[in-house]
């Protein structure tokens, strides 16, 4: 087999192992062939050893290098060795450094598969690499004074805390370079720290007086701070001295441009619309000016707002992805505005009779929060492209959103009856419509018992979806999640002997079909430990979460000298980070729709953080947005609490707030190290709760997963409602 190591540099280096399956050897050796090659490539750049060194996949998992490569290398397969720490340069005059600390687990983002050094069966067949990079392009020159551009560090380091680290250490050479202080001020702004960049670029410039380049990002700190005054002068002086320089006129065009977003700061509205004009006469392809006239434009009249939207659409297509993330925003604003819609009915009817200009609008409205619109476009794209399973499925998630689950179950039966010819592996969809006919109720804790024909469990050999049959085969998936978080259990359990089939041995955590058959794979372990039937009528504490509400729904406990049965309440994929208040992502909706459900004055359970602790933490420091993964937390604990107390106020809600089940041996540093702040935070809070329950899911000493508690490697088996019955009952007496 082959695989792949990167270095997570700088410098960039990447080797080639050919492997024989048969060799049982440790990752210690590929660790060490692969240590010893960097030394000998890069050894003057770098005082390495391998006590900073550790080896992560691409999950950012750790590994131990006492494990065999063959029980953990697959064919293909990227690994990724990391240093433990990052280098911490020194303090400079009157500001601290801020290149981020990690834990050992966080890694750059993947480098490109190059030929590397070749290895095969542990011993390195060929040295010579396109991939290296030559020591000159890296090295930090004493002498010379090293220029520093952020794209380039951004291609050649992965990501911005591996640029700023860079910046940190030829500072460390050189204290009085400006160009990587000016480079970390451009971190920090697009990182959304604009108080620290404007601390860089005000040192930059006083180390390196006479460079006015300078001025443009000391322009752009300053507006994001607010001293629009201040920006303003220091963009003239930047055009000024482009001016001076015969500059051409796309670079003024981009001084004027920042200008005129300032003087729309300020409030000067006109002025702004104006200097947008005048950059647009000489360049109408000018992205900023075409974006700014367009948004300062826009609610002037219903003419006005059709043209805004035929430029922002305009820019999405012609941007090649730059300028995206704030195009897409205030299309998404504009669309949801009084007119918005009607701009596409009446104006735009090319893009409104094509389902797929349709669908590529409406992934970006429900990215924004624009529900109503999103779901008013999906339909009218279903209408004019009604066999199409993926509309349907993108159809069904969004009707998830709104929390309208019966609505999303016909729409996926209507399909599958309409479209019994589509073919999922050996199997067409009408395989399934007897069973569908059966259900023609109100889902909502329907347990009708229903009667399954003979024939169909009964079907051997049927083979395995095609790439081109997963929308259908996803379809399937969501609909028995729809089922199972309504509580239809019986209907449930009737689909999951044909789709365990489709779903065994296929591999469809690595395909875009991932978090449905994530879905599915979780409901039916979870369908195998028998439920107690449900009671007329019953006394309800409701679980707010992600997937992990799965596991303990529908089980009954006793609580407050009643049965009560948990009632899963699944905003699929929600973070703590879209919680906040200034966050439109959906699935914040998602979770606030699900909450409308629910009585005033209903007992809740919270477990939401877990995908943060995951994936969310770590990529923020990454991306600069915190100097540490203990910073950040800090930060997701407070967005929780604030939101878990605006909803008790709201509501009246008994609040209990369950710990982050620290099942993901990868993760479970940082859900640790997460659940003792989120600990501390809500035992300070009155109106809320803690449940304790880590002790009994923690093997003691080891801090292992107690594995009584398993169930898939993500989450914990229902049987742990034992544990939340107990935990509730300590917390009522705490209280």
């Amino acid at each position: 087999m082959k695989f792949y190591v990167h270095f997570d540099g700088p410098p960039e280096f990447s080797m080639v192992f050919r492997w024989n399956k048969s060799k049982k050897e440790k990752l210690k050796l590929v660790m060490n062939i692969f240590f010893e090659a960097l030394k000998a490539n890069h050894a003057s750049l770098f005082e390495l050893n391998l006590e900073n060194l550790t080896l992560v996949n691409t999950r950012k998992s750790t590994l131990s290098l006492e494990q065999d490569v063959t029980s953990v290398v697959k064919d293909g397969m990227d690994l990724f060795v990391v240093l433990k720490q990052l280098p911490v340069p020194k303090e400079r005059r009157r500001i601290v450094m801020h290149p981020p600390v990690s834990l050992a687990s966080s890694i750059s983002s993947v480098h490109q598969k190059g030929p590397g050094m070749f290895v095969k069966n542990g011993e390195p067949t060929c040295t010579k690499s396109s991939s290296e990079v030559e020591l000159n392009e890296s090295k930090i020159s004493e002498k010379t004074k090293t220029s520093f551009c952020l794209n380039d560090l951004r291609k050649k380091m992965g990501t911005l805390r591996n640029a700023a680290r860079i910046c940190a250490e030829a500072l460390s050479v050189d204290e009085e370079n400006s160009s990587p202080l000016s480079c970390l001020a451009e971190i920090y702004l697009e990182a959304g720290r604009p108080q620290i960049a404007l601390e860089y670029i005000e040192l930059a410039i006083h180390v390196n007086s006479t460079d006015p380049s300078l001025c443009f990002i000391h322009g752009n700190c300053l507006a994001a701070v607010g001293k629009l005054e201040e920006a303003s002068n220091a963009y003239v002086k930047y055009m000024s001295h482009l001016e001076s320089l015969g500059a051409s006129q796309h670079e003024i065009h981009d001084v004027q441009a920042a200008i005129a977003k300032v003087c729309a700061k300020s409030g000067n509205i006109k002025m702004a619309i104006d200097l947008f004009s005048n950059v647009l006469k000489e360049d109408s392809t000018h992205m900023e000016s075409l974006k700014g006239f367009a948004i300062h434009t826009a609610g002037t009249s219903q003419d006005d707002l059709q043209e805004a939207i035929v430029i922002l659409l305009s820019l999405l297509v012609q941007s090649g992805g730059q300028h995206q993330h704030d195009v897409r925003k205030e299309l998404a604003n504009l669309m949801s505005s009084p007119g918005g819609m009607g701009v596409f009915e009446d104006q735009l009817s090319e893009v409104w009779c094509t389902s797929e200009s349709l669908m590529f609008i409406a992934d970006i409205l429900r990215e924004w929060g624009a529900l109503k619109e999103t779901l008013q476009l999906v339909l009218r794209a279903y209408e004019l492209s009604p066999h199409d399973p993926g509309i349907c499925l993108y159809l069904v998630h969004t009707y998830e959103i709104l929390s309208k689950h019966n609505e999303a179950f016909l729409e996926a039966r209507s399909f599958l009856i309409r479209n019994g010819s589509l073919q999922i592996g050996r199997v067409s969809c009408s395989h399934f419509i007897p069973v569908l006919q059966l259900i023609t109720e109100e889902i909502y804790l329907n347990n009708t018992t229903l009667c399954i024909p003979s024939d169909f469990e009964n079907q051997e050999n049927i083979g395995k979806a095609l790439d081109s049959e997963f929308q259908q085969l996803g379809l399937l998936f969501t609909l028995v999640k729809i089922l199972f978080v309504k509580g239809a259990l019986n209907s449930t359990k009737a689909f999951i002997p044909v789709l365990d089939k489709l779903h065994k041995d296929r591999g469809l955590h690595l395909t875009l079909l991932r978090n449905e058959a994530a879905f599915f794979s979780c409901i039916s372990l979870v369908m195998e430990v028998p439920f107690s039937p449900l009671p007329q009528n019953p006394d309800f504490i409701y679980f707010a979460s992600d997937s992990h509400c799965i596991s303990p729904a529908w089980r009954t406990i006793n609580y407050q000298e009643k049965p009560h049965v948990i009632h899963p309440l699944l905003a699929t994929g929600v973070k703590i980070w879209h919680i906040r208040k200034e966050s439109s992502f959906y699935p914040k909706f998602a979770l606030l729709n699900a909450l409308k459900e629910v009585p005033n004055d209903s007992t809740v359970i919270f477990n939401i953080g877990e995908i943060d602790c995951r994936e969310g933490l770590l990529r923020a420091v990454d991306k600069c947005n915190y100097d540490s993964v203990e910073e950040a937390i800090e930060t997701i604990v407070s967005i929780y609490i604030d939101f878990l107390k605006e909803q008790n106020e709201r509501h009246g809600f008994v609040t209990f707030v369950h710990p982050i089940l620290p099942v993901l041996k990868e993760t479970r540093n940082v859900v640790l190290q997460f659940n003792e702040k989120l600990k501390e935070a809500v035992e300070s809070c009155s109106g809320l709760q803690w449940l304790e329950l880590l002790d009994v899911l923690l093997a003691k000493q080891t801090c292992e997963f107690n594995s009584e508690y398993h169930l898939d490697g993500t989450h914990v088996h229902p049987k742990y409602v034992s544990l939340l019955e107990k935990a509730l009952k300590d917390s009522l007496k705490d209280v």
